[in-house]
């Protein structure tokens, strides 16, 4: 749901709901979802550089595309390009290199989360992209390359309450003070 809605609800309550060592989530408006996007994202987590032993410190796994909208290039991203990328070059600098910092499709140890509290609403991509990397530095966030994805574009004044919902996770954890509306 919007404003505050249920995304991250409703990845707490997969979360809560399996018992794997890796978690992987998927967003629900993907469109065209192949095999290929959780053996990507599990990838970094299962197995280290070039087929060899797996890395330990790699904890989440971000996946980036590109996203066309109306087969254009580039064209979609329009919060994380307007909210998401502004807050993170001016709260989190060392997030910058992230380039789909937005993605649904998250990869993450389950050790990872034990001392994360999802954010309820559409603000939980931001907020665990945040957590992690306080909790274990940039370097445990590892990105994947899934090609294209194409998903439901919305139009820009149903975005308001994603946009709102991400900026709220960031200011959090900025240590802003802010409203609950």
């Amino acid at each position: 749901g919007a404003g505050g809605g249920g995304k991250g609800r409703a990845m707490a309550a997969g979360l809560s709901s399996t018992d794997g060592d890796v978690v992987v989530f998927l967003d629900a408006d993907v469109t065209d979802f192949a095999p290929h996007f959780v053996a990507g994202l599990c990838g970094p987590l299962l197995t280290g550089p070039d087929g060899g032993p797996v890395v330990p410190d790699v904890q989440l796994v971000k996946a980036f595309y590109e996203r066309p909208i109306d087969g254009r290039a580039g064209g979609g991203g329009r919060v994380t390009e307007l909210v998401a990328r502004p807050v993170i070059e001016l709260l989190f600098p060392a997030l910058d290199h992230i380039r789909q910092p937005l993605a649904g499709e998250t990869a993450v140890r389950r050790t990872a989360l034990d001392d994360i509290t999802l954010e309820p609403g559409y603000g939980v991509e931001l907020g665990l992209l945040v957590d992690i990397a306080e909790a274990y530095g940039v370097d445990a966030i590892a990105q994947v390359d899934l090609g294209s994805r194409a998903h439901r574009n919305r139009p820009l004044e149903e975005l308001r309450p994603q946009a709102t919902d991400v900026l709220r996770a960031a200011l959090r954890r900025a240590g802003a003070v802010i409203g609950t509306g």
